[in-house]
């Protein structure tokens, strides 16, 4: 019987290994493409008000992915909440990115608005003299 939960075990934690590596990956992968994609985004300057915080998201978010990838391999428990703090930074700096996006799209589509239903309103108008 005990044998059995020393399996469990082992298997539960090469399993947890698997994942963390898995999600390392895939957390490096999405920090390399959203640094290329802000790197882009600011090669304006508009488009550098969106794209710098971008970058230091996914820098933050490469950083966690790094401290998951070490606490995996050396269970380092000052590891993992560097990774989780990392983590939990990057998502703040996303978060707040994405509700001022939001703000400054709903605005745009209000200005946008009273552009056009005046323009809109006066096509409706013909003077048939």
């Amino acid at each position: 019987m005990e044998d059995s939960t020393n399996f469990n075990q082992f298997n539960s934690e090469t399993n947890s290994k698997f994942v963390l590596l898995k999600m390392s990956r895939d957390m490096n992968f999405i920090s390399i493409i959203g640094i290329i994609y802000g790197a882009i985004q600011s090669i304006s300057i508009i488009g550098a008000v969106v794209g710098l915080p971008i970058i230091f998201a996914c820098l933050r978010l490469k950083e966690a992915a790094e401290a998951f990838r070490h606490f995996s391999s050396t269970e380092d428990k000052n590891a993992l909440s560097f990774a989780f703090e990392k983590q939990a930074r990057s998502f703040e700096i996303l978060r707040i990115l994405i509700i001022v996006s939001l703000i400054f799209y709903g605005l745009l589509i209000i200005a946008l608005l009273f552009i056009l239903i005046p323009f809109i309103s006066n096509w409706n108008h013909y003077d048939f003299k």
